[in-house]
């Protein structure tokens, strides 16, 4: 794939709109795609000319349009991650295990892999662990999150070398980009920070400027040591990555990868949906001197949405006769079968490949014995097999890094061998109890 801007960008482009997508707040999506008309897609108006034909792009420009978001991008990314659960870590040692169960627990490791973690690099496709020494902050080690567009691997013949960290901080309004590599050279791990004086937006890379000292920059003093070097043969860090991604491989595919269309036809569609339903509120036609008055003589309108109050009051014609002037009432018809078959359409073609519709709470069979209820959960099944082989190696190595690094911190030395760590996950859709009774019975 030939790009006219940079290739660095459109990645982290991907990864701020799946995050955006993720987070699925209907004001940030709008923001997200009319800034993107202004800035991202004029750097590469051929690659990104599909995403300007979007809903959310063209609807960019409407001022009084209401615009629904469906909420399934969100919602299959934490089913899924609820589904497929927390790490169980065992130990020979019981004592090492009390330790990496303590220090599990002082970084709340269930709530970060549940709530951020897993769902994030499903949504965005890769992330980072990064493993802090602070002694100011704690006597154990300190795990960080970092999504995919602040976060760049370095690879040699598929092979990590370093992991590259940005935070940006704005300060005294001046914005700030702290860019920390963490490397391994031999048997040394390397801990690089510099900061710089950005005169871009966020994620511009080519904006970065003048190069500063962080001891004098106030809020980034602890940055100051900015080459530290340990005497471990890891680095300090641990790559978040589930899905391959062909197009990348350096880092990870979002569950998103070829959905997006998807989620704009979908909200699309449930937008014109609530805009069917407001411009269907009934009309009426009434004269303008059954309309009551206020204190100062003005007519008083009625309310759009409790029309009760109006009253019928006789009018004399022209000869001195009275007659009652009829309110009309008009209520086109709602045609909104066509809306909901289409969402439904819409929903079963994003969940394909990823998550059965009956993990979402959608049942198509209305089937409820055990293994008809499996069978409706295949999908979602092999897909948590996936997700749990990559995690089980990932988070052996991620405890394993805990374990020496709080070695370190503790004794001042650092052991390069492994823990010998097993890693599981509860079950998901297995037999009941009656049926394996049922199956043992038998045999």
């Amino acid at each position: 794939m030939v790009f006219l801007g940079s290739e660095r960008n459109v990645l982290i482009f991907r990864a701020l709109e799946n995050k955006t997508w993720y987070y699925g707040n209907s004001d940030d999506l709008l923001a997200f795609f009319s800034g993107s008309l202004a800035s991202s897609f004029l750097t590469d108006p051929i690659y990104y000319r599909n995403k300007r034909g979007y809903y959310w792009s063209v609807s960019a420009t409407e001022q009084q349009l209401k615009r629904v978001h469906s909420g399934v991008p969100n919602a299959i990314c934490n089913t899924m991650s609820g589904i497929v659960g927390v790490p169980h870590f065992k130990l020979e040692d019981s004592k090492k295990q009390e330790r990496l169960e303590q220090i599990l627990e002082k970084n709340n490791f269930n709530s970060l892999v549940v709530q951020t973690s897993t769902p994030l690099t499903l949504a965005v496709g890769w992330g980072a662990f990064k493993i802090n020494i602070r002694k100011d902050l704690s006597d154990m080690p300190i795990i960080e999150f970092y999504t995919g567009e602040n976060v760049e691997f370095v690879k040699e013949c598929g092979i990590l070398q370093g992991v590259i960290f940005r935070d940006y901080y704005r300060i005294k309004d001046k914005l700030y980009a702290v860019v920390e590599v963490r490397r391994k050279d031999k048997d040394k791990s390397y801990i690089e920070t510099q900061v710089y004086e950005t005169t871009g937006d966020y994620y511009d890379q080519n904006a970065y400027g003048t190069k500063v000292n962080p001891s004098e920059v106030e809020g980034l003093e602890q940055y100051a040591d900015n080459n530290r070097v340990l005497g471990i043969s890891d680095i300090l860090a641990v790559p978040s990555v589930i899905f391959h991604d062909s197009n990348n491989p350096n880092y990870g595919r979002s569950i998103y990868a070829g959905k997006q269309d998807l989620f704009d036809d979908l909200d699309q569609c449930i937008s014109q949906r609530s805009q069917t339903i407001r411009v269907s509120t009934p009309v009426e036609y009434y004269n303008t001197q059954v309309l009551g008055t206020s204190a100062n003589g003005e007519q008083q309108l009625p309310n759009k949405f409790n029309r009760q109050f109006i009253q019928k009051t006789d009018i004399p014609n022209g000869d001195g006769q009275s007659k009652s002037d009829d309110i009309i009432t008009t209520q086109p018809n709602l045609h909104l079968e066509q809306y909901n078959l289409a969402e439904q359409s819409l929903c079963n073609e994003i969940f394909s490949g990823f998550i059965s519709p009956a993990s979402m709470g959608i049942d198509i069979a209305k089937k409820d014995n055990a293994e008809a209820q499996r069978e409706k959960e295949k999908c979602t099944i092999q897909t948590r097999k996936t997700i749990i082989t990559q995690q089980t190696q990932m988070y052996k190595q991620l405890a394993n890094l805990l374990l020496k690094v709080d070695d370190y911190m503790q004794t001042g030395k650092l052991p390069n061998e492994d823990y010998d760590i097993s890693v599981s996950f509860d079950e998901f859709a297995n037999p009941s109890f009656e049926n394996q009774l049922e199956t043992l019975g038998k045999a």
